[in-house]
């Protein structure tokens, strides 16, 4: 059974995706993906997929980073719903840029975590910005800024104008 046949929202041929190669994507990953559109109600972009020559969840076809251009909440939010889907990892990119637009989006994956749950699934969570990003005014600049690793807890958030 290919498990692309029973997806709503997406379709392995759909080129408003980069899904890298389809048929290397983890089912759950897919059905995960299908379920969160299904809830946001609003249209989801995969930028990234199935990456071969990435040592890490993407290469092992368990990764997808999206964007919601039409999403008119905080990116915080639209973390908060992919918390509710099974996700392994997901990680909070606010400086993204889709179609020349800086709009931000989620890393979202399907990783096997080793140890105890609680404490393995919270360390697959991340929030990623370029600082200082704001005072730049050229796109080509602001992509050459290094992105910044954070950790995904309270004041790091608030700091960072997350929540």
């Amino acid at each position: 059974m290919n498990s692309w046949e029973n997806l709503k929202h997406f379709k392995a041929d759909d080129k408003r995706h980069a899904w890298g190669d389809p048929s290397k994507l983890d089912f759950f990953l897919l059905l995960f993906l299908d379920e969160f559109r299904d809830a946001v109600k609003t249209p989801l972009f995969v930028t990234s997929g199935f990456r071969p020559k990435d040592k890490g969840q993407h290469g092992e076809g368990r990764a997808v980073d999206i964007v919601a251009p039409e999403w008119n909440k905080p990116l915080f939010d639209l973390y908060l719903f992919a918390e509710r889907f099974g996700f392994g990892g997901i990680g909070v990119y606010r400086d993204w840029f889709y179609a020349g637009e800086r709009l931000g989006g989620l890393h979202l994956d399907t990783r096997i975590t080793v140890g105890s749950y609680a404490s393995s699934l919270m360390s697959a969570r991340w929030a990623c910005v370029r600082p200082g990003l704001n005072k730049l005014s050229n796109l080509e600049a602001a992509q050459k800024i290094p992105q910044v690793y954070l950790p995904m807890d309270s004041a790091t958030l608030k700091k960072e104008g997350f929540i």
